[in-house]
């Protein structure tokens, strides 16, 4: 909690008890929903209501500390803010796992051309995770 503590500080937000257990909550589950997040939280803090979890991650994503993560056909996800990556995401269990972002010339070719300035790169694959494809494999024989 200690570390969260600093973050949140380094964010100019303080540490309270809610935004402590969301960010030791998403960082364990690595992408959540509001929804999901509130299950967790609610497990450890059962005083804390979704609208105060609703509350705090609208704040900590203004203040850049949580990024949200736009996936096709699911609720909005939440993650801490890091670097560029790549997220594969499964579209049988929903799933989703972080990648090294891979550099992509072509893109910052075609912003270049268009005269558009280029700030932010989300990249989302969908498919199967190995589990899926595993069981969806085993289905099929």
């Amino acid at each position: 909690m200690q570390e969260y503590a600093k973050t949140l500080k380094e964010y100019n937000l303080k540490a309270t008890t809610p935004r402590l257990a969301i960010l030791e909550m998403i960082e364990h589950a690595g992408h959540s929903s509001i929804e999901e997040l509130s299950g967790l939280v609610c497990k450890k803090y059962p005083t804390i209501s979704l609208g105060t979890i609703y509350k705090n991650v609208e704040s900590m994503t203004e203040k850049g500390l949580l990024t949200p993560i736009a996936i096709t056909n699911q609720k909005q996800k939440y993650e801490i803010t890091k670097g560029p990556h790549i997220h594969l995401i499964c579209q049988s269990c929903s799933s989703v796992m972080d990648k090294a972002f891979m550099p992509i010339p072509e893109l910052q070719q075609i912003a270049d051309e268009s005269g558009f300035l280029l700030q932010k790169k989300t990249i989302n694959l969908y498919g199967l995770c190995p589990v899926c494809r595993q069981t969806q494999t085993k289905e099929n024989e």
